[in-house]
């Protein structure tokens, strides 16, 4: 963990008890960071009119990319073998083939969504992207045979319904 998130992870422990503080950042990290990118494609697509929706899902692409090597080196540190286990470890079980599949869809996913920019508000298309938690339980119920708690069906429906 980098020196600067000690502190603060030392900080909450302290505050919830051990083990919630990490689960804390990181919620707080995805909203606030989630809120900015909001805001950030609002303006480049609505104030600047930016049009150029595959190219932006590249270079975030290449971002995901370069953040990905930042924290092998940050988190495992400078060592000898292969730098990237992940890809090796996906061979050796025969993933890659749903790997690449899968970052085809999201990939997609993304253009389209940066896409539909041009047409719908960036509010708009938040409140249509929280529908698909439904496609997600439902997917993990029929595939994964997942079940859920009459609670977390509840949050779900709150959070479709707003």
């Amino acid at each position: 963990m980098p020196e600067g998130w000690k502190g603060l992870v030392a900080t909450v422990d302290d505050a919830v008890g051990k083990g919630s503080s990490r689960y804390i950042v990181i919620c707080s990290s995805i909203i606030s960071l989630h809120t900015v990118t909001s805001y950030l494609e609002e303006m480049l697509f609505k104030r600047l009119h930016f049009h150029q929706a595959f190219f932006l899902v590249m270079v975030m692409c290449l971002m995901y990319s370069a953040l990905y090597l930042i924290h092998i080196f940050v988190f495992e540190g400078p060592r000898s073998g292969p730098r990237i286990k992940a890809f090796s470890a996906a061979r050796e079980r025969g993933l890659s083939k749903s790997l690449f599949w899968l970052c085809m869809a999201y990939a997609g996913s993304n253009s389209v969504s940066k896409l539909a920019l041009d047409y719908v508000s960036i509010p708009t298309q938040i409140v249509f992207k929280s529908c698909k938690l439904v496609a997600v339980m439902l997917g993990a119920t029929v595939i994964l045979r997942k079940t859920y708690s009459f609670f977390e069906y509840l949050i779900a429906v709150g959070l479709v319904t707003g």
